[in-house]
C-alpha cells in the first residue's frame, strides 16, 4: 500500500512537483515534453501494461483489476495528449505576444 494512504493532508494535492512548478505547471510540462516525445510514451505506457498484464502475480491475477488498469492506463494516454496539446498551445500563444 502507498506510504500516502496514511497521510490524508496529501490527498488530493501534489506532493513530489516542486513550488515552481505549482506555480507554473505549464512549465513543466514543457520540460516533461522535451525530455518526452509522445509516441516514447505511448510505447513505454504499452510495455508497462503487457508486464503487468502477464503476469499471474497479485493484484494482475484479477481480471477486474486487469480491466481497470486497462482503462487507466488508457485515461493516462488521454491526459498525456491533453497535456503535450496544452503545452503547445501555450507557447503558441507565448511566441504572438
Amino acid at each position: 500500500m502507498s506510504h500516502y494512504f496514511q497521510h490524508p493532508e496529501f490527498y488530493d494535492n501534489p506532493v513530489r512537483l516542486s513550488p515552481e512548478f505549482q506555480q507554473a505547471p505549464i512549465s513543466f510540462l514543457e520540460r516533461f515534453f522535451c525530455d518526452y516525445h509522445l509516441s516514447e510514451l505511448r510505447s513505454s505506457q504499452e510495455e508497462i501494461l503487457e508486464a503487468c498484464l502477464t503476469t499471474d502475480s497479485p493484484p494482475f491475477d484479477n481480471p477486474e483489476k486487469r480491466s481497470d488498469t486497462i482503462l487507466l492506463h488508457k485515461n493516462l494516454e488521454l491526459l498525456l495528449e491533453a497535456a503535450f496539446l496544452l503545452q503547445k498551445q501555450c507557447k503558441t500563444d507565448r511566441l504572438k505576444k
